[in-house]
């Protein structure tokens, strides 16, 4: 079984963007004569990550030069180029059987901090995992699920839950 962590927060601790942003600041801090764009060239040889820009006036296919980039939120090319492919590596990982992965996904501040994620980009990044191959997910909501993200879940998962609806036997998420 091979069970990934699919975080992709900026900040915090064990989330995708904040990790590599930390990387790169590092790298920047360790070798003071090396410019931002060299860093995460560094970070990418040593990852195997390479970011899509997220400046909406860089040409397609440019990578991410900055870290000013992070703040500007995940782009269409992060789906496609770097999540499809580490859903696709852990299916790799797991001989190629897709039922034996089962990545950790999550959205909020708890217990890794960093900036929550939105509904949109969780959907966005289950999307992509699908593509990649993968089947099925566990959702860790740490006691804090929205009525956004439980929503969407129990859309994907067949039964949509719409508020006031009186599905789920009138299940409301808890406003932590």
């Amino acid at each position: 079984m091979v069970v990934p962590r699919f975080g992709i927060h900026h900040r915090g601790t064990d989330g995708l963007y904040g990790l590599l942003s930390k990387w790169v600041a590092a790298m920047n801090e360790w070798s003071s004569s090396l410019w931002e764009a060299e860093s995460f060239e560094a970070v990418g040889a040593l990852t195997g990550l390479h970011l899509p820009s997220s400046d909406p006036a860089a040409p397609a296919g440019q990578r991410m030069l900055s870290l000013r980039d992070f703040e500007r939120g995940y782009p269409e090319a992060f789906w496609r180029e770097v999540m499809v492919p580490e859903a696709r590596r852990a299916i790799a990982q797991a001989d190629g059987y897709p039922w034996r992965v089962l990545p950790s996904v999550g959205t909020g501040r708890r217990p890794q901090g960093g900036d929550p994620v939105g509904v949109a980009d969780f959907r966005r990044l289950l999307d992509a995992i699908k593509e990649g191959g993968v089947r099925q997910v566990v959702y860790h909501n740490y006691a804090h699920l929205t009525s956004g993200e439980w929503a969407m879940l129990s859309e994907i998962s067949g039964t949509a839950w719409r508020p006031g609806s009186g599905t789920q036997s009138g299940y409301e998420p808890p406003d932590l």
